[in-house]
């Protein structure tokens, strides 16, 4: 689920404005699930509400809620970007709950995330993130660490980025992945943007060696900005881990900023 959580995520772009502005997005996935001998859905619901200082998100709120099997998790993630020289600095802490018993979404979280010129428009992205799982009689879930670097090119209003990741369970070892993703400005309406993920414990569904969950995931889709400062997305999905899970999903979200 942690690595999941990496691969939809998009690189900043910030282009500076005169004026300090709200932002909101909303973000629905429906996704259809084998998960070895059941088959039924996930479903993922996102708000975000944030205020941005040069289009930076000086403080946003990630409000979402998480539907797996007829199961229902919620979260909620706090976080703030600061322009730092030629990069920035992100971090932030998220809580599951309030008073779900399920063990498929973090208890609490910490991230902090870095990104810096290194020369022209190519830059260095460093991402360390913390979560706490509950522990249960039937499963060991524990505390997992990520520590992911990434290369990030900037070119016009596209970029493409690689991202080697680390992901380590106190109760059952390490695991790696890679990101491979990018955005594609076609014109001043549409952008196209797509990716693959690639390795271990990309969903983590059955405890099982890392060696034994080795798999992929692969997304594209479109935003297009239907009005001044309003974008709506759409998107999909297709996602497999080992013999024993396959995930195909289609997603849909729109943008607004006041």
């Amino acid at each position: 689920m942690a690595v999941q959580q990496e691969v939809m995520k998009q690189a900043p772009r910030f282009i500076p404005e005169e004026k300090d502005r709200v932002y909101a997005h909303s973000y629905f996935e429906y996704g259809w699930v084998k998960q070895g001998a059941r088959k039924g859905s996930w479903q993922t619901w996102q708000t975000r509400l944030a205020y941005l200082e040069e289009n930076v998100p000086a403080l946003y709120v990630d409000i979402t809620k998480h539907r797996r099997m007829g199961v229902n998790d919620y979260t909620i993630d706090v976080g703030s970007y600061k322009k730092v020289n030629k990069g920035y600095i992100h971090g932030g802490a998220g809580y599951g709950g309030p008073g779900a018993d399920q063990d498929f979404i973090y208890r609490f979280k910490a991230f902090l995330e870095a990104e810096q010129r290194l020369i022209g428009t190519l830059n260095l992205n460093l991402d360390a993130k913390y979560m706490h799982y509950p522990n249960k009689e039937d499963t060991t879930n524990g505390d997992v660490f990520i520590l992911s670097p990434a290369l990030v090119y900037y070119f016009g209003n596209h970029y493409i980025s690689a991202k080697y990741g680390i992901s380590l369970n106190t109760e059952r070892g390490s695991a790696s992945f890679g990101i491979v993703k990018g955005y594609f400005v076609i014109n001043k309406y549409i952008g196209i943007y797509g990716g693959v993920a690639f390795g271990q414990r990309l969903y983590d569904i059955f405890p099982v060696a890392a060696a034994k969950q080795g798999g992929y995931i692969l997304y594209s889709g479109l935003d297009v900005e239907v009005y001044k400062d309003v974008k709506l997305r759409i998107g999909g999905s297709y996602s497999q881990e080992g013999k024993r899970f396959i995930k195909r999903s289609i997603d849909c979200g729109g943008v607004i900023r006041f």
